[in-house]
């Protein structure tokens, strides 16, 4: 997709509720591609209690109500976003399934739709934990899919190398590079809790557990989000990394080397 201000391609757009156009990341926040959106709103806050007072029962409530919709924004869905989050985890779960390479679970229909939903769960509270963040701060945020994304995690799911990225929470609003920051690092702070979780139990339970096919698809779920927090922590592109890195140095070099040490005892079978 262009962005509607320089016109340069642009795989993961941003989209901007003020203007209701898609930007690339260069010019994503409102200020930067002259939105005009965002100076109707400034205008509306800064007028509206003054037309409150002067028209209490018409322009100054409507005012009023218009404020508060932007100073409090609801954790909704919108048709496309619910749309787009199906597609986003369907294909996440083949992709996820296609890693499993267990002995004998691919003949074991509870067994894959068991772990196909619960790694789609993961990407889903991967992308609402983005969204929750991002309307805390008042932004507002809508998971949109990529073309490219959609392809390229379509293809992988064939090969060994996954690329799991379908798309990504479009976030639109005016904000700190440190909040952008906080906001791009709630993802793969909730795969790293999941994969944390599992691994604890993983260590608790010890070879009680033996190597029954529950316990494997147990410890593959963790090791899948342990994959999805560092790849998504990579510094790269339109991944979550490059923004916090951007915005909080010290909390990406934690939060890589937290991933990077889960993924490696995955690999490793350390539990």
């Amino acid at each position: 997709m262009k962005c509607s201000f320089c016109e340069k391609d642009e795989p993961l757009p941003y989209y901007c509720s003020y203007c209701r156009r898609y930007h690339c990341s260069e010019h994503r926040l409102p200020e930067n591609h002259n939105c005009d959106g965002i100076r109707i709103m400034r205008v509306t806050v800064q007028e509206g209690p003054r037309l409150h007072k002067e028209y209490p029962r018409s322009q100054g409530r409507a005012m009023s109500l218009q404020v508060s919709s932007v100073r409090f924004r609801t954790f909704h869905f919108d048709r496309t976003e619910v749309i787009h989050l199906l597609i986003g985890c369907g294909l996440i779960t083949v992709a996820g399934i296609s890693l499993i390479g267990s002995p004998g679970a691919s003949s074991d229909l509870f067994f894959l739709t068991a772990f196909g939903v619960a790694f789609a769960a993961s990407f889903l509270v991967h992308e609402l934990a983005h969204k929750y963040v991002a309307i805390n701060y008042g932004h507002t945020a809508h998971f949109r899919l990529s073309l490219f994304g959609v392809l390229i995690t379509a293809l992988t799911a064939l090969l060994p190398i996954k690329f799991l990225a379908p798309g990504a929470v479009m976030v639109a609003g005016s904000s700190h590079h440190r909040v952008l920051a906080k906001i791009a690092a709630a993802g793969p702070v909730t795969n790293l809790i999941i994969s944390g979780v599992i691994a604890l139990y993983l260590i608790l339970i010890g070879v009680s557990g033996g190597g029954s096919l529950s316990l494997t698809g147990v410890r593959m779920l963790g090791y899948l989000n342990a994959l999805l927090a560092l790849f998504n922590l990579v510094p790269f592109g339109p991944l979550d990394g490059l923004k916090v890195l951007t915005g909080r140095p010290r909390v990406w070099i934690l939060l890589f080397a937290l991933s990077l040490l889960t993924f490696v005892s995955y690999n490793f079978r350390l539990f």
